[in-house]
Formats: C-alpha cells, sequence, structure tokens
C-alpha cells in the first residue's frame, strides 16, 4: 500500500462510518500521516510512496478516530485563541466557543490585577489571558493532578512561569473563599462542569472520551455555579463563567438570589454562553 491507497481507504472508510459527525475528511487524513512521519500533503506530493510496515496501525488507527476518539487527544494539541496547547485524554479538550470566555476576562479585568482560573483544565482559559494582557497574574486552581501537571506544561510552553501560579484545590470547598481572602483577586473566570446525569447519558460519542469528571456539574449541573455565585456574593469579586446553553433561567435565578449586577453574553450561534457578576457598589 502507498499513501495514494490509504488516502482512498480514508475516503472510503470516512464515508462508510459518518466521520463527519467528529471532523473533516482532511483533518483525519493529514492526522495519521502525520502521526506516522509522512507529510501532511504527502497524497499531492508523494502519492506513490510506500507505506510499508506501517500500514496495519495506521488502519487501526484510522478505526479509532472514526470511532469516535478525539482527533485533539490523538494530536496532543489543540489551538485556542491563537496559541496552541498540549492536550490529553484525562482533561478537558479546549472548545472554540470558549475562546468567548477568555477574550471577556482580558476585556474586564483591571488593570495590574490578579485574576483566578477555576477549574482550569488544560489552563487554556487563564494562560490566553495572560497572553492578551501583559499586566496580569493569574492564580489557577483544578482539583485533578493530570490537570494540573497539563497546565504547569502550558505555562512553561507558553513562557508565562513568572506571572502564573498553578494549584491544587476543590473550588466548592472553603479553600476557594480563603485563597480569595488572602489574594484578593479582581475577576474569578470559570468553565466549570455543567452537564447533568441526564445530559451526560446522551453526549455524543467522542465527548464520552473526555474526563466526567470535567464534564458533570451535580445534579441539575448547577452545583459549581452556586458555589460560585455565592463566593462572588460574599468577597465582592467579579465572576465571569461560561454555562450551558439552555442554563440561563437556572443561573438566573441563583443569581437573584444574591445581591448582583449580572449580564449574559450570547455566542455567534445567538445562544446564552457567558455571564457575568459584578457586586452592587
Amino acid at each position: 500500500m502507498n499513501v495514494r491507497d490509504f488516502s482512498l481507504l480514508v475516503k472510503k472508510e470516512y464515508k462508510r462510518l459518518n466521520g463527519a459527525r467528529f471532523f473533516s475528511e482532511r483533518a483525519l487524513l493529514s492526522a495519521i500521516l502525520e502521526h506516522f512521519g509522512f507529510h501532511r500533503n504527502a497524497p499531492l506530493i508523494t502519492p506513490e510512496q510506500p507505506i510499508g510496515e506501517k500500514e496495519t496501525d495506521m488502519a487501526e488507527d484510522l478505526r479509532k478516530l472514526l470511532a469516535g476518539y478525539p482527533i485533539q487527544y490523538y494530536l496532543g494539541t489543540e489551538w485556542f485563541c491563537g496559541y496552541e496547547f498540549a492536550v490529553a485524554p484525562e482533561v478537558l479538550i479546549p472548545r472554540p466557543e470558549t475562546q468567548a470566555l477568555a477574550e471577556k476576562a482580558a476585556a474586564v479585568a483591571e488593570e495590574k490585577s490578579t485574576v483566578f482560573d477555576f477549574c482550569c483544565g488544560s489552563g487554556c482559559i487563564g494562560l490566553s489571558v495572560l497572553l492578551k494582557r501583559e499586566d496580569l497574574f493569574c492564580r489557577m486552581y483544578d482539583l485533578s493532578d493530570a490537570a494540573l501537571h497539563l497546565s504547569r506544561e502550558n505555562c512553561e510552553r507558553l513562557g508565562l512561569t513568572k506571572r502564573c501560579s498553578i494549584e491544587k484545590m476543590d473550588v466548592l470547598s472553603d479553600d476557594a473563599y480563603e485563597q480569595v481572602r488572602k489574594y484578593k483577586p479582581s475577576l474569578i473566570v470559570s468553565n466549570p462542569p455543567y452537564l447533568t446525569p441526564e445530559e451526560m447519558e446522551k453526549i455524543d460519542d467522542n465527548v464520552k472520551n473526555e474526563p466526567a469528571m470535567a464534564l458533570l456539574g451535580g445534579a441539575d449541573g448547577l452545583a459549581f455555579y452556586r458555589s460560585l455565585i455565592h463566593l462572588s456574593a460574599k468577597t465582592g469579586v467579579d465572576l465571569l463563567c461560561e454555562i450551558g446553553c439552555n442554563q440561563k433561567e437556572g443561573i438566573e435565578k441563583l443569581l437573584k438570589l444574591q445581591d448582583l449586577e449580572y449580564e449574559f453574553y450570547q455566542d455567534d450561534a445567538g445562544l446564552d454562553r457567558i455571564f457575568y457578576t459584578q457586586k452592587i457598589k
């Protein structure tokens, strides 16, 4: 088998197994070729190049990806806010729609202040804020050891170690209040877990490969928001969060129980995706 033969196999299997659910045919082919040391444009440049003994492994990876294994985990990286971040199966994959959260955080954070990133995962939000605002310092928190390791890796590869602290903490615990009281951030930003158990049963096959710890937000999906909104009201620190597209009503009820001003922001699809709270002065 040569490169042309393999590209034809990809085309056939992509169509048969409805690969369009997950990624483009070109992205799939390029990912596998690069993973095995071929040029991503080999079908055009060197179509007669032999696959050799790699044929079996490449076909196996093709089946794995078409079964829903995320291409980002396969490649080990994902782009976010114009920067390449390392990703791993133990940590949530950065989403394009979450870029708006990082952009908004960079826009509203006070000058020369500290920003907290709760449930930091890969670190893509907090680190992107730092890349957009050279005057800020970010303290990032997560309960997952894998997430902390990945955040530190991304922090180092982006050259931000002097402007960032990464620590283990349960953001639902009293430790969150103690950290806010101690470091006095101007803003807390978070993309916390927000799916319900019922929604977890219906997620796409590729999302099932991502860690449940980063997806499940309690019985009603609002457990983290309940805690974060209370923390914002108690400390007077502004709060900026991503939410599920059907959660505005539930979150608005929580916000109205506290003495907070708030706004919702929509994504490109017109869905309420971010809320921003400010303490009434």
